[in-house]
């Protein structure tokens, strides 16, 4: 799982690489109608490609859960850390983007796409938290009310990156017998 979360984390800082290398190919280029649209759809062929490996991510915290080999809080966490400036960047990325006269009639429309893409990333790491937070509910270690809320904070920007450093330091608490990953 840990060769997959890398993955994630390489492909998903080429898309604002690959958005940048298009506003160049763009602007130096003077390009024109489709090649302007080709020279766009680079990142979003890398978007393709994380979201299939955030699948993969989701599906593989899932058979984690019925093995019983979830990843510890914090390696998720150190991942969780990793992503902190591609979520910078990206923003900063698609509000240049939209800021742009004329690529923003093109991008305008694909903002809640781009929205939806960068909130599904966050889930690719988040489901391995919660599927490590299933893992202890089962076992009775914490309680329903600490799962659901511990849940709720992995579904939301910026509280899932607090949620798995408390989780992280907590560790101890929840697995004291457990060497950690």
């Amino acid at each position: 799982m840990k060769k997959i979360l890398t993955m994630l984390i390489v492909f998903v800082y080429f898309v604002p690489m690959s958005l940048i290398l298009s506003f160049y190919l763009i602007s130096t280029q003077n390009l024109q109608g489709s090649s302007t649209l080709a020279a766009l759809s680079m990142p979003f062929v890398f978007m393709l490609v994380v979201c299939g490996i955030v699948i993969i991510n989701i599906v593989g915290s899932m058979r984690s859960v019925v093995q019983q080999q979830c990843l510890s809080f914090r390696t998720v966490m150190v991942f969780k850390l990793w992503l902190i400036p591609f979520y910078i960047v990206n923003f900063a990325c698609w509000v240049l983007a939209s800021a742009v006269f004329h690529i923003a009639i093109i991008v305008w429309p694909i903002i809640p796409l781009i929205t939806a893409y960068t909130y599904f990333s966050m889930l690719g790491t988040s489901a391995h938290i919660i599927a490590k937070l299933t893992v202890l509910r089962r076992s009775k270690k914490i309680t329903a009310k600490q799962f659901a809320i511990h849940c709720i904070l992995q579904i939301v920007f910026a509280a899932d990156v607090i949620d798995s450093i408390y989780l992280a330091i907590k560790q101890k608490k929840f697995e004291p017998t457990l060497e950690l990953q």
